[in-house]
């Protein structure tokens, strides 16, 4: 759900590689190395100092926002499926 914020926020959004947002979120998600305190530091500043760098994450978040405003994604949809498709 964070991830999902800062999205809609038009923010880009920092995650360590094992999170799998990033899958659905292309360059709104920069990847970070698990358990690498160093590769999330170093992401953070660049953002905070490559101007190029934060607005092209940024827009990035513009691409995949309507999938989360998809009320067949929500999740109880998506739990109503995962339940008929136990029964079936």
């Amino acid at each position: 759900m964070t991830a999902c914020e800062c999205v809609l926020a038009g923010r880009p959004i920092v995650l360590s590689d094992v999170v799998p947002a990033w899958e659905v979120l292309g360059d709104a998600d920069i990847k970070c190395k698990t358990d690498s305190v160093d590769s999330f530091v170093e992401e953070l500043k660049r953002l905070a100092t490559d101007y190029a760098y934060y607005e092209r994450h940024r827009r990035a978040t513009a691409d995949v926002q309507e999938q989360f405003y998809d009320r067949q994604q929500g999740i109880g949809n998506v739990l109503m499926r995962a339940v008929a498709g136990l029964k079936g």
